[in-house]
């Protein structure tokens, strides 16, 4: 069987058949792409004019094979295609212009029928498009006809960020559907257990005299902080749904699901903690600005033109000030997320290591891997190397992913991981 890709929409399966029928009726052309496993793609132009064999997942298929066999099985032997037929075919994709190929004659100006279609919302892209278009317009709506506060709307468009990245990376990795359920409850548990728990473990002596390195003047102490303090009580505590929620029952299969799950507990975790910095970062604005409203009036002496020109200067600063803060909080918005899924996606994929092979020290060179990323990070704030670093802890989730998908396929005529 066979799957066609194009712009991103994978469709199938078809039978060797249907995919030779799709072409002559030009709806499939020589840009689609092609696969048997949707792991391996290669183009319908890169398999015109070649040999039948095509070798995708280590095992040859013949493409002209099984058009035949189906053939013979379904319908009379068919008469071999004519070179005026073949010839035919091609004048259908033959370019018009330097770049634009003639599009077939199934196209429409105004494809209406489409649009109003059922089907047309079944598909996923479709449907996240959507989700995302209209998300931050209904977040106003809240604000503006249901009276919300700020904080309560600093969830909802939290949560926007945070569910971007849990659609990105469920697409990416394909899983079982059942599996955003479990995703959803590690989010939950992080978000709302997780880091309550952090906050108390910070209060236990032991663990107080780590998070204070990094109020240390000494380069050595406050890096310490962050690494041994910061980053590897953060990332326990985005591991501790896995350790709290049994992996048996919720069907932890793979190192991959690990992965996958891990991401999402990171991805609860920026939840929580981004509301908490936005919050903060407009109620310490609100106090600055009062503070220096206040400072301008009972410092104030002259006549109404001097006021003018003291507020105005004052107004000014305060604009800026606004602005560097809009300008901190949307990086935050678009960026931590990514990252705390990421330490936490690499945590996960050792924790499912660990865990289904027995192998608990990957588990522990993992967590001091990420836990050095996290604190380094953190320690180098402001500086080019923050931005290098950061750059390394997403580069590691994807390398991580993509070994995941060519084990994963190289053992899949096993059955098992």
């Amino acid at each position: 069987m066979y799957y066609a890709r194009w712009r991103g929409e994978i469709t199938g399966p078809f039978s060797g058949l249907q995919i030779r029928q799709l072409l002559d009726k030009g709806r499939l052309t020589r840009f689609h792409d092609i696969s048997t496993d949707r792991l391996v793609w290669r183009q319908v132009q890169q398999l015109i004019g070649t040999t039948p064999a095509v070798a995708t997942s280590n095992r040859a298929v013949r493409l002209e094979a099984l058009d035949g066999a189906q053939a013979q099985a379904t319908t009379p032997p068919a008469r071999p295609r004519t070179p005026a037929r073949a010839n035919t075919a091609s004048a259908a994709e033959r370019p018009t212009g330097p770049f634009l190929p003639q599009l077939p004659v199934d196209y429409s100006f105004l494809p209406v029928t489409e649009l109003f279609q059922p089907g047309l919302l079944r598909r996923p892209v479709v449907r996240w498009v959507l989700i995302f278009c209209t998300f931050p317009l209904l977040i106003l709506l809240a604000h503006e006809y249901l009276a919300w506060g700020f904080a309560q709307s600093a969830w909802l468009v939290e949560s926007f960020f945070c569910f971007f990245w849990a659609v990105f990376f469920f697409h990416v990795m394909q899983p079982e559907p059942t599996l955003w359920k479990t995703g959803l409850a590690y989010a939950l548990f992080t978000a709302f257990i997780g880091i309550p728990a952090l906050l108390l473990w910070q209060q236990v002596p032991l663990i107080k005299s780590f998070y204070s390195g990094v109020a240390s003047h000494g380069i050595l102490p406050r890096l310490l902080g962050f690494v041994l303090g910061v980053g590897l009580f953060e990332e326990l505590c985005k591991a501790l749904p896995f350790f709290v929620i049994n992996p048996r029952r919720f069907g932890l299969r793979t190192p991959g699901d690990g992965l996958l799950l891990g991401i999402m507990s990171g991805l609860g975790f920026a939840l929580t903690e981004g509301v908490g910095y936005s919050v903060n970062y407009w109620q310490d604005n609100a106090a600055i600005s009062t503070t220096a409203v206040a400072k301008s009036m009972l410092n104030f002496h002259g006549g109404s033109a001097a006021f003018d020109q003291n507020m105005s200067v004052l107004m000014s600063n305060l604009a800026e000030f606004y602005g560097g803060t809009i300008l901190i909080q949307f990086v935050r918005l678009m960026i931590m997320p990514l990252l705390h899924a990421a330490w936490a996606g690499v945590v996960g994929y050792y924790v499912g290591y660990a865990w289904l092979r027995g192998q608990w020290g990957s588990l522990f060179v993992g967590l001091f891997l990420v836990a050095g990323l996290h604190g380094l990070y953190d320690f180098f704030q402001g500086t080019i190397y923050f931005v290098i670093i950061a750059g390394l802890s997403v580069a590691l989730l994807l390398s991580i992913m993509v070994h995941h998908h060519r084990a994963a396929a190289s053992i899949a005529k096993e059955g098992a991981y």
